[in-house]
């Protein structure tokens, strides 16, 4: 590189950066390091520095204006303009990759000659050479090399396989043998071929042999109907709704603080169910910083091939866009003795909040099979009409400050497009636009004033602006304007509610605790059957302005909805399962004489966590549910911040939310967490209750009904604490990966997989949008089905060879059950209908013998199902005051017990076990169904003569 005067300073055109690995680095810390350093002199990190480094931000590169590969790293100082394009590199990442494997895959693509199916598996093994090839970072010598974790899923629309669909979870793609692994993945690939084709082979026959045996040829409509009804499938707009809910799912099963991101390989036979769809699903998207990208397989549309499969290239180009991912039309070759940043690199690997002016162009979404038709109709150059438009929505101005107003937009799905400096330099502006449709975004200016604008093609702007004057009649059109409008108005409610929470310390009254609330009386309190707060007794009937003031700023807070939290607040989790009241209750497993089932109690943990976070926080918004801490710089000055703690689910698995306000700093929130993670752990039963049923007698508090009027009573002294903990701590979400039966199947020998009660059928699904935007118990069941390895056995207890057993018999043999779970370390998780579920968390170790300090988990869940029988009478009951009254077991009837066992599809072995469940260490996830029963049938061994068993 040409030397230069020592006074100049020339503009960088690109950057990159480096984010720290121990904690994920978010939006709004980007954005404040590149807006904090504009028009300022930068210089790239030096290898020492980078090696010591404990910033959370790393400048790795510069690269001015015309820069080339070949040149040598810069040593240089540049000038950071607004116009810099800034690239981010992350040290860890996650990936979920998946293989779209419906039935349009099943053609031949008349371009290579080969089956769609077959290039799905080439464009992952590019994918995969391309991600794990080590490269450098333009600007550097340094070869780069990140910790990349992928989750590999085949979907088919196809209902009904047996195969599974995760082919590997948690796999560090950086320390396998590719080759080894891509012959393992090849081989499930071919499993999951032979399935499909087994399954649609069996349904054509269901179709075909009725009409065969009626001996009719009449090809009638209903005939023809029964024919297409016979294949089960889901539709193409459904399928792409599930696919990205799973990928979301199994991104939460990787490993923590690391840049997330969903590959979709896809001939791109696809579609949504509609805008409301499609808007809640980037929204998911968007709030958990998720990247979805698309590789299209398949050669170029033409009229004389493809079936009418025609690829929607607009949908995977517009989500793409929309959600910082990437679109690959094909895949490249790679140049393995190169060392520069491959396809595959600049496509999931870096990230920017600055999109180039061509991603934004309206000409981007034209693509080649449009001009087929027509061009005129679909290209802005020949048709006027679809040309761009701007319309200015409103002007306002927002109190709060700039980099917190753009980081809110940024966390909401916006992107930059432009960043400049006004009035002498004295001015910042950002503008901001959001792709809400592929010819409609709306612009957000943030300045001295906010500026929204809408900007779409003349279609679009004319219904938005003009329903009023003409309604309009269509449906979908005038769901599409609800939608927007709504989506202008969140703007609003959004922008109003940053600036109440920074007007915290503003005034004193914000943060000025009153005296019964200092005491521990809730602020607030939930009335049953409402979620509207309502001011607590003591505070209602106060005359004190500051008090009014107090409580009128915390309710709009307690009043957030926590799926909404992460647009003005850092998210933090804490996934807990209580631990259950001694004794387990008498009628768990089996109805009592009145017909119901006991269930699981945690009033002592409750009690005890409640209590925990009751001290803890600074004041309690509702007790058992909210509770807000004050953080102070010094213990002489004012508050400087806070944050909310809420506790949500239903016992006995829960979860601890945590939102601090945007800009609080990353290791100061992440300290808060584990000092609260360890007092939470320190949590111990007394020793006067733990052999009781009974609870203590205190006035219970449930979640979200604590009373009104009076504040918690103080034990007179601290009971002597036992061994047993009162709460454990997962690392997975249990919570969405809970197994919970709204009802008893009704066969338990057919596979939950196979059960069409799960699925939505094909032919009655006339409204698609209520089956993807409302899912149900049972659907969410069916998708985990899906997900876990699955395994269910069925104990026929009584047959014809059989003594007759009593029902209280049974019950004992369910309560050992439960018993030698207990022993091996699993939790009760939930239990309702006489449905008890029992959890446990097993460390795993990856397949390769160094994993750093890496660590992993798999969830394993176990179900005990009541007594299910075969009999005509309605139900068996046990008289409760008399146990020797007891009812038994027709002879001609079967009674069954059921159990299942679901197991987290963990790559890797158990390890670490403790003693009670050292039979678990050195299993893969597919042995461990296996040792469980193994378990079981050891301790049971004296009952066998009284089963025979079957595997579902």
């Amino acid at each position: 590189m040409a030397e230069r005067p020592d006074n100049e300073v020339e503009e960088a055109d690109q950057i990159y950066l480096l984010m720290k690995e121990e904690y994920r680095i978010s939006r709004n810390v980007r954005l404040a390091w590149f807006l904090g350093k504009l028009n300022q002199v930068i210089w790239p990190a030096s290898k020492p520095e980078l090696l010591n480094s404990e910033n959370e931000l790393d400048l790795l590169s510069i690269l001015p204006k015309g820069w080339q590969p070949d040149l040598s790293p810069t040593v240089y100082p540049y000038m950071l303009m607004p116009s810099t394009r800034a690239t981010f590199l992350a040290r860890r990442y996650r990936f979920i990759i998946e293989l779209d494997l419906s039935p349009s895959t099943g053609i031949v693509d008349d371009s290579t000659g080969e089956m769609i199916f077959d290039e799905v598996f080439h464009a992952l093994s590019r994918c995969l050479a391309g991600l794990t090839q080590p490269f450098r970072v333009p600007g550097t010598d340094e070869v780069f090399k990140p910790k990349i974790f992928i989750t590999i899923l085949a979907y088919s629309s196809i209902i009904g396989l047996t195969s599974h669909q995760v082919l590997v979870q948690g796999c560090q793609l950086d320390r396998t043998d590719l080759n080894e692994f891509l012959h393992h993945i090849y081989q499930q690939l071919r499993a999951v071929e032979n399935s499909i084709a087994e399954v649609l082979h069996q349904q054509h026959q269901q179709c075909v042999d009725p009409v065969q045996s009626s001996g009719l040829q009449s090809t009638s409509m209903d005939e023809q109907s029964h024919r297409k009804q016979g294949i089960s499938m889901v539709s193409a707009d459904t399928g792409l709704v599930s696919m990205v809910r799973q990928g979301i799912l199994a991104l939460q099963l990787l490993p923590p603080n690391s840049s997330a991101g969903i590959i979709i390989i896809t001939d791109g036979v696809t579609s949504v169910p509609d805008v409301a769809v499609c808007e809640t699903l980037l929204n998911q998207l968007r709030s958990g910083t998720i990247a979805c990208s698309f590789v299209q397989v398949g050669g170029a549309y033409s009229y004389d091939c493809s079936f009418g499969y025609i690829p929607n290239v607009e949908l995977m180009k517009f989500i793409s866009l929309a959600t910082f991912g990437s679109y690959l039309p094909s895949c490249p070759e790679l140049d393995l003795s190169s060392q520069e940043m491959n396809a595959y690199h600049k496509a999931f690997l870096t990230y920017s909040f600055l999109k180039t002016p061509e991603s934004m162009n309206s000409e981007y979404f034209c693509v080649s099979q449009h001009k087929l038709f027509n061009e005129h109709l679909v290209s802005a150059s020949g048709n006027p009409s679809l040309v761009m438009r701007r319309k200015k929505h409103t002007e306002k101005e927002v109190h709060a400050h700039l980099i917190s107003v753009v980081s809110v937009r940024l966390r909401e799905g916006y992107t930059i497009r432009e960043v400049s400096l006004t009035k002498g330099g004295t001015q910042l502006e950002v503008k901001l636009v959001l792709l809400w449709k592929h010819n409609m975004h709306i612009e957000y200016l943030a300045a001295a004033s906010v500026e929204v604008t809408m900007e779409g093609s003349y279609d679009i702007l004319h219904d938005i602006s003009c329903t009023q004057r003409k309604p309009i009649t269509s449906p979908y059109r005038t769901s599409v304007i609800r939608r927007f409008w709504n989506t202008l108005q969140s703007i609003n409610q959004t922008d109003q509610m940053l600036v109440h929470l920074q007007s915290f310390n503003s005034i004193p009254e914000n943060y000025t605790i009153p005296e019964s609330t200092k005491n521990g009386v809730p602020l607030f309190y939930i009335p049953p059957g409402s979620t509207t707060p309502v001011l607590s007794l003591q505070h209602s009937g106060s005359k004190d302005s500051s008090q009014s003031q107090f409580a009128s700023y915390w309710k709009p807070i307690l009043s957030m909805d926590a799926n909404f939290w992460q647009r003005w607040l850092h998210m933090h989790r804490i996934a807990i399962i209580l631990e259950h009241d001694m004794p387990v209750p008498k009628h768990l497993h089996t109805a009592g004489n009145n017909g119901r089932y006991s269930t699981i109690q945690c009033r002592i943990s409750h009690s005890a966590l409640t209590s925990l976070l009751r001290d803890w926080s600074s004041f309690v918004l509702v007790e058992g549910y909210s509770y807000v801490k004050l953080i102070y710089s010094s213990s002489d000055q004012p508050p400087t911040s806070f944050y909310l703690v809420r506790l949500i689910s239903k016992a006995p698995c829960m979860v601890l939310r945590l939102g601090f306000p945007i800009g609080t700093p990353a290791h100061i929130r992440n300290k808060i967490v584990d000092e609260l993670r360890e007092q939470i752990l320190k949590l111990r039963f007394p020793h006067r209750v733990q052999n009781k049923e009974a609870a203590p007698k205190t006035k219970s508090k449930t979640a979200g009904h604590p009373s009104p009027s009076k504040s918690p009573s103080l034990p007179a002294a601290k009971p002597a604490l036992s061994d047993r903990p009162c709460v454990v701590v997962l690392n997975k979400p249990l919570e969405k990966l809970l197994i919970r039966y709204e009802k008893l199947p009704l066969d338990f020998r057919t596979p939950f997989i196979l059960s069409m009660d799960n699925f939505p059928h094909p032919s009655s699904t006339t409204a698609p949008l209520s089956v993807a935007a409302n899912r149900t118990a049972s659907s969410t069941l069916a998708s985990l089905s899906r997900y876990f390895l699955h395994q269910r056995w069925v104990w026929a207890v009584q047959s014809s060879q059989g003594p007759t057993v009593a029902m209280r018999a049974v019950a004992h043999i369910l309560s050992m059950l439960s018993e030698i779970r207990l022993s091996e370390g699993f939790h009760f998780a939930a239990s309702a209908e006489g449905i008890v579920n029992m959890v446990i968390e097993l460390p795993m170790k990856g397949v390769s013998a160094d994993m750093d300090r890496e660590s992993h988990s798999c969830i394993v869940q176990y179900i005990l199902f009541p007594p299910h029988s075969t009999s005509t009478k309605d139900s068996f009951s046990t008289d409760e005051d008399n146990d020797t009254e007891v009812e038994a077991v027709d002879v001609d009837t079967e009674l069954n017990l059921v159990t299942e066992c679901w197991v987290e599809p963990q790559s890797g072995t158990v390890m670490n076990c403790m003693d009670h469940h050292r039979h678990f260490q050195g299993l893969k996830y597919q042995q461990i169904p296996q040792a469980v029963s193994r378990t079981r049938v050891l301790q049971l061994a004296p009952y066998t003569p009284m089963f025979h068993d079957q595997v579902v």
